[in-house]
């Protein structure tokens, strides 16, 4: 075989090989969002990021009605407080239609976020 032809098709292979490579990254990255959108995985992690931010509410909400007590001379001990958070937790997770967890998992997830800030 003449070598210039040979050059040439060995660098038409690597030029089609890279350009294979870039095709297929987008059409691995909709595959698996179809793979997420079959098994539910995306809609865990959803899920997942509602209990957070109704966790981290009922953080602040305990902590605002903590201070408004401190502001009426009143004291709050911290159990009060993961009580009255847990209570508003609970209250938005049946409201927002989350499925209910045990009262220890919930006290559990309000204690790490707390230890998180």
């Amino acid at each position: 075989m003449n070598p210039i032809i040979s050059v040439l098709l060995d660098n038409l292979v690597e030029v089609v090989g890279a350009l294979l490579m870039v095709a297929a990254v987008p059409l691995l990255h909709a595959l698996y969002r179809k793979f997420e959108a079959l098994t539910g995985l995306k809609v865990e992690a959803e899920t997942q990021r509602r209990i957070e931010s109704i966790v981290y509410d009922g953080i602040n909400k305990a902590e605002q009605w903590a201070r408004t007590r401190t502001k009426a001379g009143q004291s709050t001990a911290g159990s009060e407080k993961l009580s009255h958070a847990l209570e508003f937790v609970q209250t938005s997770m049946k409201e927002t239609g989350l499925a209910e967890m045990s009262k220890e998992r919930l006290t559990a997830l309000i204690e790490a976020k707390l230890g998180q800030w």
